[in-house]
């Protein structure tokens, strides 16, 4: 199992004490070593450059998650997030390479990108959720569904989320 975006010390302690294989991680403009360097910042150049932060990440997730699978001889890998960041990226990898997780478990996440106006989020808050044509084109529930057959569950949804109404069509 793979656990992005803040990891609690005694969740993970308890995943290893029930025997599970667990990777704790921060990814690029993620944790410690970013707190200080305002990574939004780096996010903006690499964007003015025509890469996208959230391409990056996904590609360093999957590269990861490969790695994991190959190590330890998995079939899948299981991927947990927190967070509405980590939730975007691992639903980009999980679309990008869908034979490689067998579920995409998300904490304290968005039900759709309309939270990011709803809030509103700011460019330094996520910089990975600024992408180009990002909202237009793909919305969480369809990056879901282009992940099948990898299993998306949304467990919490981040607090002061606005609960979307079901569609009356």
């Amino acid at each position: 199992m793979i656990r992005v975006g803040r990891p609690r010390a005694s969740y993970v302690t308890d995943r290893v004490n029930r025997d599970e294989q667990v990777l704790a991680l921060d990814l690029t403009f993620f944790g410690d070593a970013w707190k200080e360097n305002e990574p939004f910042s780096y996010a903006q150049i690499l964007d003015g450059e025509g890469d996208r932060p959230l391409g990056l990440q996904a590609a360093q997730l999957l590269a990861i998650a490969n790695w994991i699978r190959a190590r330890a001889g998995a079939q899948k890998v299981r991927l947990e997030s927190r967070g509405i960041r980590t939730q975007t990226i691992g639903l980009v990898a999980a679309a990008l390479q869908p034979d490689l997780l067998s579920e995409v478990i998300v904490h304290e996440g968005m039900s759709s990108f309309d939270f990011l106006l709803q809030k509103p989020v700011t460019f330094d808050e996520a910089p990975e959720l600024f992408c180009l044509d990002l909202y237009k084109d793909f919305d969480l529930p369809r990056l879901a569904t282009i992940a099948a057959p990898a299993q998306v569950k949304l467990q919490s949804l981040v607090k002061n989320a606005p609960q979307k109404a079901p569609s009356q069509e």
